[in-house]
């Protein structure tokens, strides 16, 4: 883990990351539906989630997501052990939870700046 903090705290490794993370997650867009959702769903939790907990949380009948899980499985994006579903690659772990925060940034502004415009035009 000493590993992965050291290259993780190189402010550059995201961006040189890029094209493979970006690359990861378009491919999550094309095949069986939820991938993408599976993604962003999964990296909070490092240890995983049951598929129980995995299918509660987003909605999704076992069948789906079953073939949603196969389709991340084969292309080594997630795993199961003991029973839990997990993100394989730590790092692709990681960068999801980053673009998460600058989505929810960015939203958090966006929303801000329409709120402000409203009361602008209500003056």
């Amino acid at each position: 883990m000493e590993d992965v903090e050291a290259v993780i705290n190189d402010p550059e490794f995201f961006k040189r990351g890029r094209y493979y993370f970006d690359g990861v997650w378009g491919q999550a867009a094309r095949g069986a539906d939820g991938q993408q959702t599976i993604i962003q769903v999964l990296p909070p939790h490092p240890e995983g989630l049951s598929l129980d907990v995995l299918a509660q949380s987003i909605g999704m009948n076992d069948p789906n997501l079953e073939e949603a899980l196969n389709t991340l499985k084969r292309h080594d994006v997630v795993e199961q052990n003991q029973g839990s579903w997990r993100i394989m690659v730590e790092l692709f772990r990681r960068w999801v939870l980053q673009q998460e925060r600058i989505f929810s940034a960015n939203r958090r502004r966006m929303e801000f700046a329409a709120t402000q415009a409203k009361s602008a035009f209500a003056d």
